[in-house]
């Protein structure tokens, strides 16, 4: 049952839940301002992350500055990127795989005549993967667990 009336305190919380909701801020003597509160909400951004129900998922503004970067013309340039790609490795399934020839560059590569060719396209399958970003589920410890491993020689 929730109360009647406009965007006010009143039509935030169920009538019930409000009032225990109340008493338990009370409690815990938290004053809040319900102008400036929501409650309720199927989604809400937190540290870089959309949290719901769903699980957890990148900020959508802070993927998309990933992806609508150029490619870089120098090895520090690919580190800035790598690095800024770093957060969303957890996201991104086989991370290592499409990064190692980003990680592999060197110096030379970047010399007229070097070869980009590998590096233009991880660096693109990169960028489509954290578009592409799935939402992080909470562990269910009644699925199976696989663990895959990737190590440089």
């Amino acid at each position: 049952m929730y109360s009647s009336g406009g965007p006010d305190e009143s039509s935030l919380v169920p009538v019930l839940d409000r009032h225990r909701l109340l008493s338990r801020f009370q409690e815990c003597r938290i004053s809040v301002s319900f102008s400036k509160s929501l409650f309720v909400q199927r989604k809400v951004g937190f540290l870089s992350h959309d949290v719901s129900a769903a699980g957890i998922a990148p900020d959508a503004k802070k993927a998309a500055a990933v992806t609508e970067l150029s490619f870089p013309a120098s090895k520090k340039g690919f580190q800035s990127f790598l690095g800024a790609l770093n957060y969303y490795s957890r996201f991104i399934q086989d991370f290592a795989v499409y990064g190692a020839a980003l990680y592999q560059l060197k110096d030379a590569d970047f010399e007229p005549g070097g070869d980009l060719s590998a590096a233009r396209q991880s660096f693109a399958m990169l960028q489509q993967r954290v578009r592409d970003a799935p939402i992080l589920r909470h562990f269910d410890r009644g699925k199976d667990v696989h663990v895959t491993l990737f190590a440089n020689e």
